[in-house]
């Protein structure tokens, strides 16, 4: 009997010495406190002052410290927006738009370029280009029937939808780093409620050469108790797994080797939403048309709609005023006069084999292409909406329920615990209560966690997500 379970256990530790080994080598390159260290959320150096957590236990000298040893949720926010490489690159689009929308703007203005030429041949100016001269030549359209103006409106509009962008970067980068945030909290739960069942199963293994010896338990059983504490020390390895995993995350998203706090309250306070959002009247359509994403596509359809209305009038009449200053070599006389000439240049294409037309047909499709992706995305962020603020009163709900029943089936787990030590009830029902308790805590803390992140894209898609103040 002592041999059977003495090489049971000396499995388990087997199992769970390789998977903390295969652990420690994945993990080891990053930056993970090792093993045997304190764990504990070391102090932060944030050169933001503002962005402090709110307090742990209710005092000014809690919150000081609270904020300098791990990272508040707000201050989570705040960092993934500097750290944004989507953010940054939608700062450089934004760049571009804008020096495109100044090349625009110079069309409308005077030119002024210098020449000069040198040749053989009867005299003139520009015109004859034959004669040796040097000059200046200044011009200005002074009617285009509408060209510029549209030119110049497209290329605003694309500047607005660059900017709608970076904001939708930037709310993104938030979002990604809020849920990190929220994966983290969710996994320290999952992993404190794994070591008690951990704990529990191990007391349990502790005492089965002694029911051997007494006759209580059989073999089978025996070996079925020494399996679920092998089992419960393996979930418990992989949900450190996974709760490292989100640390390396939120380590990437934020810059900062900080973890977040423990204290979890001051999230559901940053992510409360308006009692009017959570209303029957709530007007999703309207809150899904102020979506950056979607602002950015209705600036696009305006800017198509201008591409369109300059294509209509590229084959009309470019009338422009043209002067030349100029100092050209006489030939003749042997010396250089100055001569001046000031006209009126027009100019209109007549026939381009179909390029023009071509050109219409795309901006007419690429208009009504903007049309309906406006459509699209406001379907779809209406949705999101509607639905996530349902998840929002359903997994709330779900949490409730589950939190209670957690509560009684851990009396419960109690009761069958103590039947069983004294011979009252078999193991197979104590191994039914635990993973009935194991199911419903799993499903309470998903279900709440689930809550909150709904609520952390509803918020963001009413563009409500704090700025980095708690």
């Amino acid at each position: 009997m002592r041999s059977l379970s003495a090489h049971i256990l000396a499995g388990v530790a087997l199992i769970a010495t390789a998977l903390s080994a295969a652990q420690a080598q994945m993990i080891a390159p990053l930056p993970i406190p090792p093993a045997g260290t304190n764990t504990q959320p070391q102090p932060v150096t944030i050169p933001i002052q503002d962005f402090v957590g709110p307090p742990v236990m209710g005092s000014v000298a809690a919150e000081s410290t609270d904020s300098i040893q791990c990272l508040a949720f707000p201050t989570t926010l705040q960092l993934a927006m500097s750290h944004s490489p989507e953010r940054n690159l939608a700062l450089a689009e934004r760049q571009i738009a804008k020096a495109r929308m100044k090349q625009e703007q110079g069309t409308g203005l005077p030119s002024l370029a210098a020449y000069a030429r040198a040749a053989d041949g009867d005299t003139g100016l520009v015109d004859g280009r034959t004669n040796t001269q040097t000059g200046l030549i200044a011009s200005q359209r002074l009617f285009d029937f509408g060209q510029g103006h549209f030119r110049m409106k497209a290329a605003r509009e694309k500047s607005r939808a660059a900017l709608f962008s970076i904001i939708d970067a930037t709310t993104q980068a938030r979002v990604n780093a809020g849920e990190s945030y929220l994966d983290i909290l969710e996994g320290r739960e999952r992993l404190a409620a794994a070591k008690r069942r951990q704990s529990r199963f191990m007391e349990l293994s502790d005492g089965v050469d002694r029911r051997l010896e007494a006759g209580l338990i059989t073999k089978a059983t025996a070996s079925s108790i020494l399996a679920e504490a092998a089992s419960a020390a393996a979930q418990k390895v992989e949900v450190e797994l996974a709760l490292e995993t989100a640390e390396i995350e939120i380590s990437l998203l934020t810059g900062s080797r900080q973890l977040p706090c423990d204290d979890s309250s001051h999230v559901a306070q940053t992510l409360d939403i308006p009692p009017i959002v959570m209303g029957t009247s709530f007007d999703s359509l309207n809150a899904a048309l102020a979506v950056p994403e979607v602002k950015a596509a209705i600036a696009m359809r305006e800017a198509a709609l201008a591409d369109l209305e300059t294509s209509r009038r590229v084959q009309r009449p470019v009338i422009s005023i043209e002067g030349v200053g100029a100092y050209q070599y006489d030939q003749l006389m042997k010396r250089w006069d100055l001569a001046k000439k000031v006209g009126i240049d027009v100019q209109m294409p007549l026939f381009s084999g179909g390029s023009y037309g071509g050109e219409r047909d795309e901006a007419r499709a690429r208009a009504a292409s903007s049309a309906g992706e406006i459509q699209r995305l406001t379907r779809n962020y209406r949705r999101q909406l509607e639905q996530g603020i349902q998840r929002i009163h359903s997994f709330g709900e779900v949490a409730t329920a589950r939190e209670a029943a957690v509560a009684a089936q851990r009396a419960e787990v109690t009761a069958v615990r103590e039947q069983f030590e004294r011979g009252l009830r078999p193991y197979q029902d104590y191994e039914r209560a635990e993973a009935d308790l194991a199911q419903s805590e799993t499903t309470s803390i998903s279900a709440r966690y689930a809550a909150l992140r709904e609520r952390l894209q509803v918020l963001a898609l009413l563009g409500l997500l704090p700025s980095g103040n708690p």
